[in-house]
């Protein structure tokens, strides 16, 4: 039972944070303290009721510890006005496995409900999928909330079979992003290492209209870099592979 309410949650987690990502990208040095409270605003709390055949668990937001960083935070990730990004999130989430109910299911419709919720929560989906598979169970999912109401889903053998063979297929999800770091290495290879602002370094291939002339000036310098991301999700291998194309380098503004 963990491992399923560890997978149900991290695909909550998973769906918020790329329903978030463009927020979280645009917090700068405030990333960290972006992704740390979007976790906070959608971390649930699992309470068992065993009853006669299954177990029910109750589910409910966890209540947020006074942080003012957090806080203030979590203001930039809500829609002013809009339902609470846990509603949001979980409603996504209820999108995927109803899409799943029709009499015809669709691989293609389902690849675009999945599409914009990231890899990750497409590897998620998987574990819980095989984890209700191997124990030959179903999943009953009631949610309330103060936009919709009470709304209802469920996830049986047949359901979950389908979905399962959609996901074991490598997922892909193409992005275009701004990142900030500094140009660290560039190679006669065409190939450039970015450390980027919480010291991760990746490797990137260059788009053909970027000049060696131009990447000198920019060496060893803050830059603002436009990317292509391909993110392939390898669901056996239980991991993300992600191919980097810089498209433009620019000079980063002091602040």
């Amino acid at each position: 039972m963990v491992s399923l309410i560890g997978d149900f949650q991290g695909m909550i987690t998973a769906a918020a944070e790329s329903l978030r990502s463009k927020a979280i990208e645009q917090g700068g040095t405030r990333k960290a303290a972006r992704r740390k409270a979007l976790r906070s605003s959608v971390e649930l709390m699992f309470s068992p009721q065993p009853t006669p055949g299954s177990t029910v668990f109750h589910l409910w937001q966890k209540p947020q510890v006074p942080d003012n960083q957090v806080a203030a935070a979590q203001g930039a990730l809500e829609v002013e006005g809009g339902p609470p990004l846990v509603d949001i999130a979980m409603s996504r989430v209820m999108d995927v496995l109803d899409s799943a109910r029709s009499e015809t299911p669709s691989p293609t419709e389902l690849r675009d409900v999945l599409g914009p919720l990231g890899v990750t929560h497409a590897g998620r989906l998987q574990s819980l999928i095989k984890s209700l598979l191997a124990k030959d169970m179903d999943l009953d999912l009631t949610w309330g909330d103060t936009e919709n109401g009470i709304r209802s889903t469920r996830l049986y053998r047949r359901e979950a079979a389908f979905l399962e063979s959609v996901v074991s297929k490598a997922s892909e999800q193409s992005e275009r992003v701004t990142l900030a770091g500094v140009l660290r290495t560039v190679s006669n290879l065409r190939k450039v290492d970015l450390e980027l602002e919480d010291e991760r370094i990746i490797t990137a291939e260059l788009d053909p209209s970027l000049t060696d002339e131009s990447l000198g000036r920019h060496y060893m310098k803050p830059v603002m870099v436009v990317a292509d991301v391909e993110t392939v999700w390898q669901n056996t291998l239980g991991r993300a592979k992600r191919t980097y194309t810089f498209l433009s380098i620019e000079p980063r503004s002091k602040t």
